[in-house]
């Protein structure tokens, strides 16, 4: 299955049409043309869209009626039965919709080989929004123009967007609506779309791209791809980044480049974790055949609707990035607080429009995730410090941090392969977990040595801080808020032992 899927992606970057006995035809090529009109959404023109290496293809969209772009509008009066409009539906009809200006509004658009049915995130994303606050919400069905090929796919984007575009001021004419109000979310190929849309509409509120795609938008100039310019705020989650050989092996499909203002790296961006085959295929008795292979196929990219749908249905953990040169850095936890300004972390996800960009600039932030449900972890900046007189001797091994809250306590291991601590040296380390232990009022730290039975030394631990990660710290304010626990005895902790600490 995994070879036929990529066989299916590689041809379809190139323009072919597959046919059902297996034969592939080269589409001609449209981009002979200078520009395409269509109607009220105007022309297209192809100068710009070509690039030899990164977009080989170059078509223009499909007819309007072919693609044939619907909008389903839902509100919490009716949350279940929509009312549909057809990209054809004239304007006359508009006022008769379930639609409240006074009310933001929510527009989710789906990728490549996805439809509001075959796709269940996003009637799952309706839900939550819904549940999470009074909204217009209206999501985009354009599976008339998002088959193969895929060269096509992200031409008809285009048009797709200028449909969003056009849909979203027939709403200002009739209700007055104000553009600085509404959000279009888009998933894979969808982002893409989202950007087209927000070039046409001036002055629109936010722009959510959740993985966008990367083959055809990668590399190619900011007018082909989503980018700052097209919305007051563009938040960006990559979680299927990668290369061309990764394509090859079906990974990689989403954009690694930044292309917002904020651009959220869960993970470093690639690879998350709980997407193994082991893991997809368990997951088949628990969601059924279909989305199963679906999660298989595209785990990784999948992730960014999965994590943002949690950050838009669950409140009690909070998805804090923090801006960091890279994610090996911030693994080391080296970046740890909001700077002097605030500017230098956001909360992933739904609530990322509490940060205000200050220019069309991108700020890569960092994050950790869990590898299951749920996604959100709890992070916490922690510096190791060895006694620093000449008697202390390094140790390595295995470390574990247990932090008791008032809520509850966590086991937190430290290192997953053996480490050693040196005297007169800071060692900072980035940990997670799933347990929110709230305000913590005590630690304890314990060792198993790695080394043979006779060079095995003591911890001798002098001084632990912690500093919570999971709320927003300004730097002025981040040696006030970092926890220190002290252990004081210079005999040190034996190995396969723990002690507790107390408060510095």
């Amino acid at each position: 299955m995994g070879k036929a899927v990529v066989f299916v992606l590689i041809a379809s970057l190139f323009g072919l049409r597959i046919s059902a006995s297996g034969n592939t035809n080269y589409l001609e090529e449209e981009s002979v043309q200078v520009k395409k009109c269509y109607k009220e959404l105007g022309c297209f023109r192809s100068e710009g869209f070509f690039h030899a290496l990164y977009r080989p293809v170059n078509f223009f969209p499909d007819s309007r009626s072919l693609i044939n772009t619907m909008f389903a509008f839902f509100s919490r009066k009716n949350p279940i039965k929509e009312e549909v409009i057809k990209w054809s539906t004239p304007i006359s009809h508009y006022s008769r919709l379930p639609f409240n200006a006074s009310r933001p509004t929510k527009v989710i658009t789906h990728g490549w080989l996805d439809a509001v049915y075959f796709g269940q995130w996003m009637t799952k994303m309706k839900n939550a929004l819904l549940l999470a606050g009074d909204y217009n919400v209206i999501t985009v069905d354009w599976r008339g123009g998002n088959g193969l090929p895929y060269a096509q796919a992200t031409a008809n984007t285009r048009l797709v967007g200028a449909e969003i575009a056009a849909m979203i001021q027939k709403l200002q004419k009739v209700f007055k609506a104000n553009v600085s109000t509404f959000h279009i979310m888009g998933h894979s190929l969808g982002a893409h779309v989202a950007g087209y849309a927000g070039e046409r509409i001036h002055g629109l509120g936010r722009i959510t791209g959740l993985d966008p795609a990367d083959p055809y938008f990668q590399h190619m100039p900011a007018f082909v791809r989503l980018d700052p310019t097209d919305a007051r705020l563009v938040d960006i989650v990559h979680t299927d980044g990668g290369t061309v050989l990764d394509l090859v092996k079906g990974e990689g499909l989403g954009m690694y480049e930044p292309a917002g203002h904020l651009d959220f790296y869960p993970n470093g961006g690639s690879k998350m974790p709980g997407c193994s085959f082991g893991t997809s295929i368990s997951s088949t008795f628990n969601k059924g055949l279909m989305q199963a292979m679906r999660s298989a196929v595209v785990c990784n990219h999948e992730r960014a609707v999965t994590y943002y749908l949690e950050t838009v249905s669950d409140r009690s953990c909070k998805w804090m990035a923090f801006a960091c040169p890279s994610y090996h850095m911030f693994k080391r936890g080296q970046c740890s607080d909001c700077g002097h300004d605030g500017s230098r972390c956001a909360q992933m996800g739904f609530y990322a429009d509490k940060w205000k960009p200050k220019s069309n600039t991108s700020v890569r932030m960092y994050l950790t995730t869990m590898k299951a449900y749920p996604y959100c972890a709890f992070q916490y900046s922690v510096i190791v410090e060895l006694y620093k007189d000449d008697k202390t001797v390094s140790a390595t091994g295995y470390f574990t941090l247990t932090l008791d809250g008032e809520h509850r306590s966590a086991d937190i291991q430290i290192n997953k392969t053996p480490l050693t601590l040196y005297p007169r040296a800071q060692h900072p380390f980035l940990v997670t977990t799933d347990k929110n232990v709230g305000k913590i009022l005590r630690a304890s730290f314990s060792y198993e040595s790695s080394r043979y039975l006779f060079f095995r030394t003591n911890l001798q631990l002098w001084r632990v801080r912690v500093l919570s990660m999971n709320e927003p710290v300004a730097r002025d304010d981040k040696k006030n808020k970092t926890l220190a626990f002290c252990f004081h005895d210079k005999g040190g902790i034996p190995p396969g032992e723990g002690a507790h600490l107390t408060p510095c």
